[in-house]
């Protein structure tokens, strides 16, 4: 058995969100979410190590990139 080492619980949410990596939006899925991070389908992938996610209309989050696999991506919320 795996032993999940993540401080903190994440939450299946999978739900839209959009990302902006430069100047144009893009669509993304939230897959899973918690206090400090987040794991993302981006159709495409994702160039940059830094990005801002937009989960609603009112939550914001500069993003930092943990990890990569294909369409998925792994970040954390920066502070």
């Amino acid at each position: 058995m795996l032993n999940d080492r993540r401080e903190n619980v994440r939450h299946v949410v999978n739900r839209a969100a959009k990302l902006q990596e430069s100047p144009p939006m893009r669509e993304c899925t939230i897959r899973d979410i918690s206090s400090t991070g987040v794991k993302l389908v981006v159709p495409g992938g994702l160039a940059s190590d830094q990005f801002t996610l937009f989960d609603g209309e009112a939550v914001e989050h500069r993003c930092l990139v943990i990890w990569r696999l294909g369409e998925l991506v792994g970040a954390r919320f920066a502070k």
